[in-house]
């Protein structure tokens, strides 16, 4: 039995440095400057359509495209050989002699395997005496991460009151082929107060090969309250780029905080005591009136200092069992009408 009509499976090996003398392709065609070029004397074989766009695509996913060579010659030809400048892309098709004057289907493979967008040149070669050639060319857009300045959307320690807007440029790069889409509101993680604008997103920078787009995210903290450290972000969703979150972290407070929100004793012998200390600062220009100072937990006890500008608060931790301990410390006075919380853990050993 010949190979004539048998429908048969074909990959071509990734085409690099290495794989040896192996024929190039003809060189892939730049992006047009307007200017009208000479277009190549046809060959026997047409490739339809020429033009091969797998749109947004996500790396390392296999894509599948349908195109057609179809013979225009008067005799059977075979493709012999496949040339390409990338190796993400192969092909299925039945290997035998497409008929003079009929076309063979030829399913296109794509795994993208970079981090950028890629134009791929295709080159099929015959087998008539010449080795015709007949030329595709392939595009694909990766789709990728949106991309955020600064990366980490910081309020830092505010106080209750204050004004606190904060914005950020968000960006994707996409080929000028493609145009801009739109970037789609974020939703938001976590429940700080925070409200938020998204401007319509503007092309800048040069038409092509590559044009870069740019929207800004305008963010506001409702301070009128005062907020534990928190850690939220923004969760950006389209089929047009990959989920992309930007994280938002910041503090409101009434004046006074601690320098941080929990502290570990670490491992140590029950029965044996242990210190630690932590600082709370405050900005007001009389110091803050502590009125009270309680934890949970009945082994561990708190006392407090006055210096410049803080409260130093020193933490004597005595467990009478083993075991591991976790309480919270809470401190209440003027400014705050809500008690500051100090989460406090450890492991006393027997």
């Amino acid at each position: 039995m010949t190979l004539l009509g048998l429908l048969a499976l074909i990959w071509l090996a990734p085409l690099c440095a290495c794989d040896g003398a192996v024929a190039a392709p003809r060189p892939v065609a730049p992006a047009s400057s307007g200017e009208e070029e000479a277009a190549p004397p046809p060959g026997p074989v047409e490739v339809i359509p020429p033009v091969l766009d797998f749109g947004l695509v996500d790396k390392v996913k296999l894509c599948r495209r349908t195109f057609h060579l179809h013979n225009r010659s008067g005799t059977d030809l075979t493709v012999i050989r496949v040339n390409r400048t990338c190796g993400c892309i192969n092909f299925e098709y039945d290997p035998g002699p497409i008929p003079a004057g009929e076309s063979r289907e030829v399913v296109a493979v794509l795994e993208p395997r970079t981090n950028n967008s890629r134009v791929v040149g295709v080159s099929f070669v015959f087998n008539d005496e010449e080795q015709s050639l007949a030329d595709l060319r392939v595009e694909y857009f990766l789709r990728t991460e949106l991309q955020f300045d600064p990366p980490l959307l910081s309020f830092g320690r505010c106080r209750t009151g204050s004004e606190q807007v904060r914005e950020v440029e968000v960006r994707y790069r996409v080929p000028a082929t493609v145009g801009r889409f739109p970037i789609a509101a974020p939703s938001q993680e976590g429940r700080a107060p925070l409200e938020f604008e998204l401007d319509e997103a503007a092309a800048v920078g040069p038409e092509s090969p590559m044009r870069e787009v740019v929207s800004t995210l305008t963010v506001r903290l409702d301070t009128s309250a005062a907020v534990g450290p928190f850690r939220s972000g923004f969760q950006f969703t389209s089929a047009d780029y990959l989920p992309s979150t930007l994280p938002v972290v910041g503090e409101v407070h009434p004046g006074w905080y601690l320098e941080q929100a929990s502290i570990h004793f670490g491992i140590f012998p029950a029965g044996k005591t242990r210190r630690k200390k932590v600082r709370l600062w405050f900005d007001t220009d009389r110091p803050p009136t502590i009125e009270e100072i309680t934890c949970d937990l009945d082994h561990i006890r708190v006392r407090h200092q006055l210096e410049e500008h803080c409260y130093l608060l020193t933490l004597i931790a005595r467990p009478g069992e083993e075991g591991e301990f976790e309480g919270r410390v809470k401190i209440l006075g003027s400014p705050s009408e809500q008690p500051l919380v100090l989460i406090v853990k450890g492991i006393a050993r027997g």
